[in-house]
């Protein structure tokens, strides 16, 4: 099961699907699937998709999974995606997958403009994090385009 702060989906070609401003707070328990501050996701050729300044701060418990700040995510041609000003927060707790504060998708043989700026993942505290990567900003797929730094 996943947990979503937000999430937008359309499969419009004149619509961005724009997730924003959400917000995923753990301090406890067990989440099994990945956790998303904000999930934009369009499906139409053309679409555009966003994950903008959602935040997750994970303070306790166990994520065996993935753990995403926000997303945008698109699957056809030429159709655009973006990720940006988004935070993951850890202070404690346990991930057992890999953490990223934004995330650009496009899963599409065809380019389309991928962009994940401005995100940030702060790690403080004695964290356990057993997945293999760290990402403050990270592109997926066909495209170009910029990432971001991480903080630890």
């Amino acid at each position: 099961m996943h947990v979503y702060g937000g999430e937008n989906q359309h499969n419009s070609v004149s619509d961005e699907s724009i997730a924003s401003e959400n917000l995923v707070s753990i301090s406890g328990g067990t989440i099994t699937g990945d956790v998303y501050g904000g999930s934009g996701y369009n499906a139409a050729i053309g679409g555009k998709a966003a994950g903008v300044n959602n935040t997750v701060n994970i303070s306790g418990g166990t994520v065996n999974g993935d753990v995403y700040g926000g997303e945008g995510n698109n699957t056809l041609a030429g159709n655009d995606s973006r990720a940006s000003g988004n935070t993951v927060n850890i202070s404690g707790g346990a991930v057992t997958g890999d953490v990223y504060g934004g995330i650009a998708v496009n899963t599409n043989a065809t380019p389309g403009a991928l962009s994940a700026v401005g995100n940030t993942v702060t790690i403080s505290g004695n964290p356990m994090l057993s997945g293999s990567g760290v990402y403050g900003g990270k592109l997926d797929g066909v495209g170009g385009g910029t990432h971001s730094r991480e903080t630890r």
